[in-house]
């Protein structure tokens, strides 16, 4: 995903590319390519750096992107690109052709109220929201 923070908090922190793979338990050209967002920042690499740098995994990315939403179709590609992301790193692909565009609509529901003012950009909770959101809808067909 574009826009990560973990360069910019692994050197605030004073650690290494080399330190901070070690308390990740990976590589350092695995950061290096975290870093550089050549590498999909999945929700496992988010937990794992997240402990490795003491902040919340919603901590790790740029939440301080333009979002413009169109009101005929209330679509932004920014935002499709995010919420598509956070989507497919917390579903297997059964559960993505199952439940995807009822977890997008939910999604662009949730973004509308995280943002303020038309255009402005997504607050960290976005992505707590939605993973519970990812969450309750699963639980729902689980129990249907």
């Amino acid at each position: 995903m574009q826009g990560n923070k973990i360069h910019q908090m692994r050197e605030n922190r004073g650690l290494t590319m080399d330190e901070l793979a070690e308390a990740a338990n990976t590589t350092s050209s695995q950061i290096s390519k975290l870093e550089k967002g050549k590498r999909k920042l999945s929700l496992d690499w988010m937990a794992r750096l997240a402990k490795a740098l003491n902040c919340h995994p919603a901590e790790l990315i740029n939440w301080d992107i333009p979002i413009n939403i169109d009101p005929k179709n209330n679509r932004d590609p920014v935002l499709a690109s995010i919420i598509e992301t956070i989507i497919d790193m917390s579903l297997t692909d059964q559960e993505m052709a199952d439940y995807r565009e009822e977890l997008i609509d939910a999604a662009y529901k949730i973004a509308q109220r995280h943002l303020k003012g038309g255009i402005n950009a997504l607050n960290p909770a976005f992505m707590m929201d939605l993973q519970r959101e990812i969450y309750l809808i699963m639980k729902k067909h689980d129990h249907s």
